[in-house]
């Protein structure tokens, strides 16, 4: 049997992977929306220039990593907070709170819940 941190752990990625996989099935869903609209024609003209210059950077991470991070919020325009903390971190918090992950049903219950969850099977 695998101790407790290993079993969360694989949780809490099971976890993360399936919300990445589910924003991404949203987000490809959206784009082929019919209400998805193009950008305005200067903002499609702005992305096509900062495309072209990143293409042209592509191979030269100091120069990536400038681009990026003169962007607005250093690049990152959208977040999650789901995705911007570390699944440790989540795991961490749970145990704090006394909390264990179950495996089955994907969620986080009681220590006393495990345990007889751990009996009946």
């Amino acid at each position: 049997m695998k101790p407790n941190w290993q079993i969360g752990l694989t949780a809490a990625v099971t976890l993360s992977l399936a919300a990445c996989a589910a924003s991404v099935a949203q987000a490809q869903s959206a784009a082929r929306s019919p209400r998805a609209q193009a950008p305005p024609a200067a903002a499609r003209g702005s992305e096509a220039r900062a495309a072209r210059y990143l293409d042209s950077i592509r191979d030269q991470p100091p120069r990536i990593l400038e681009f990026v991070e003169r962007m607005p919020k250093g690049g990152d325009l959208h977040n999650h907070l789901s995705g911007a903390v570390y699944a440790e971190s989540f795991i961490d918090y749970a145990a704090e709170d006394g909390l264990c992950v179950d495996l089955a049903a994907l969620s986080l219950v009681t220590r006393r819940a495990a345990v007889r969850r751990r009996r009946r099977h």
